[in-house]
């Protein structure tokens, strides 16, 4: 019996893995948060940005990274994206700021996906309640669910003098092996009594 059981879930793995994909979903808006010193990227902006306001409604320390300042700053390049590595997760959320339609996303993974990009054409996008015209009171969480690969970052990008605006990021790390071997002592043990059954 238990050898059907793991015949079937080997022969499922592998059907599963030609199909790997980034689904987008709803984020996580509770936090925890990561520590934006944290990660790999680049620099980290406070509250204003001569004068102009430009973090997320809802950033939870007051900090932000942004990509293509506007034209009243000129403190990075248009062109100059913003890239943001972190542990490989199976889903990774973020507070997208001012949504607009010279925002671009492109989503890094260990997989078929990776340099997937995302903008304002995407109808997911629109179905999660996502407004593309800037406005600087409208913030948005966003989560990308990944299947038989792994995200390992996101790179933000804008091609005109606005800002794209992103804080309050959060990540499921893959399991540890001590998960593993737990999930696989109770296939184990699911088995004996199957096994038990049988023989009473």
């Amino acid at each position: 019996m238990l050898k059907k059981v793991l015949a079937a879930a080997s022969l499922a793995c592998c059907a599963l893995g030609a199909q790997a994909t980034i689904t987008i979903v709803a984020g996580n808006n509770v936090g925890p948060f990561i520590d934006l010193s944290t990660l790999t990227t680049s620099p980290i902006y406070t509250a204003s940005v001569s004068g102009l306001r430009l973090d997320p409604p809802g950033a939870v320390d007051g900090k932000y990274l942004a990509a293509g300042f506007p034209r009243a700053s000129n403190l990075s390049p248009v062109d100059d994206p913003v890239i943001v590595n972190f542990a490989q997760s199976t889903f990774a959320s973020f507070l997208w700021g001012s949504p607009d339609t010279y925002n671009f996303l492109t989503i890094h993974t260990d997989g078929a996906s990776d340099g997937l990009v995302f903008d304002s054409t995407n109808t997911d996008l629109i179905n999660l309640g996502f407004i593309f015209n800037g406005w600087n009171s409208h913030s948005h969480y966003v989560g990308f669910q990944a299947t038989n690969e792994l995200i390992t970052g996101f790179e933000f990008y804008s091609d005109q003098y606005n800002a794209f605006e992103v804080t309050n990021f959060s990540t499921s790390p893959i399991p540890e092996p001590e998960t593993y071997a737990l999930m696989l002592a109770g296939l184990g043990v699911v088995g004996f009594m199957a096994r038990r059954r049988k023989a009473v």
